[in-house]
């Protein structure tokens, strides 16, 4: 067996890898390292592995366990209709805030140290950041829909003594890599993972793909302040007030192979599941998966935090055919 499956330097060139992170994060010989941003993929280094498969085993893209692929694995105990309380975050977070709002609450209460979550520089570079307190969650606020390897920075809070308890923000192949690390007993990385969420997802944009729309829409990188994904429409919407939108297919022509594979539109393992789909315009389709995450979802209504209600039965079937769809697109 030659050292390239050994590791996931294979992953990488041929364009499976989905920018997760975890293979950084595990790598004992920091041979695997986040790369260029603008190319959304880690440098592998082969002539410093030590061919150890440790990468392998977490990665997300590799050995995708069959029960995704049944669209009635996917349960939760409460679908709800979910929207923020704060202000602030209205226009600036996503649909209905709510990701920003929880993530707030976990902090604001004890229930977590620090939220991993994605912010970006002026230029729509993922940067993977390690909130602590409010304002800096709120500074996180909205979707990139570009890779990011955010479970790149457990290696970095494994050692670090001020943060015993983390939530991680991210999308089902994150969330999948987790517990690959679970599996692999790697329990170093995940043991002060407490709350996981994630995003409905459909598929990311590489850095190059995403700036190739902005030159399209005649927009410049810093001048983007939100994206969204509403009603078939990729949109740009600029500082200026200026928004420009393509059709999600024409957008989505040239996604990654990683994102081709992928079958999960909602984390099957993720503790929240939120997204814009099936809920009404300004919020959010709120899955929750167990009784732990539904006391902290009740515990953020009653304090506050957001509003929230059933989710009607309309919108479940829209999430469902969502979750089927993408099943049979990858099989």
């Amino acid at each position: 067996m030659s050292v390239e499956e050994k590791n996931v330097y294979t992953n990488i060139v041929s364009e499976v890898c989905s920018y997760c992170g975890a293979c950084i994060a595990v790598c004992p010989k920091n041979a695997v390292t986040l790369g260029d941003a603008s190319e959304s993929k880690p440098l592998c280094k082969k002539e410093e592995c030590i061919e150890c498969s440790l990468c392998r085993k977490v990665c997300p893209q590799i050995d995708i366990p069959k029960e995704l692929y049944n669209p009635e694995n996917y349960k939760w105990i409460k679908a709800l209709e979910c929207k923020t309380r704060f202000k602030e975050l209205e226009g600036k977070a996503q649909d209905g805030g709510v990701v920003s709002s929880i993530v707030a609450y976990a902090l604001d209460n004890k229930l977590v140290d620090a939220a991993v979550l994605v912010s970006r520089d002026g230029h729509w570079h993922p940067i993977v950041k390690v909130a602590k307190n409010r304002e800096e969650v709120f500074e996180c606020a909205g979707t990139k829909y570009v890779y990011a390897p955010v479970l790149s920075i457990l290696k970095k809070l494994s050692v670090d003594k001020s943060v015993n308890s983390i939530c991680i923000v991210g999308v089902p192949c994150h969330i999948r890599a987790l517990k690959k690390m679970n599996d692999a007993k790697l329990i170093k990385y995940t043991k002060k993972v407490k709350l996981t969420i994630s995003l409905f997802c459909t598929h990311n944009f590489t850095w190059k793909q995403f700036s190739e729309l902005v030159v399209k829409a005649d927009f410049d990188l810093s001048s983007i302040c939100k994206v969204e994904i509403k009603r078939n429409k990729f949109i740009l919407k600029a500082r200026n007030g200026s928004e420009k939108s393509f059709p999600v297919k024409e957008a989505s022509k040239n996604i990654r192979k990683s994102c081709m594979q992928c079958p999960e539109f909602i984390s099957m393992y993720a503790d929240l599941n939120i997204g814009s789909i099936g809920s009404r315009e300004g919020y959010s389709s709120l899955l929750v998966k167990n009784n732990k995450s539904l006391s902290i979802v009740e515990d953020a209504v009653s304090k506050g935090y957001i509003d929230a209600a059933e989710l009607e039965e309309s919108g479940v079937n829209l999430i469902r055919k969502f979750i089927a769809r993408k099943i049979k697109h990858k099989q």
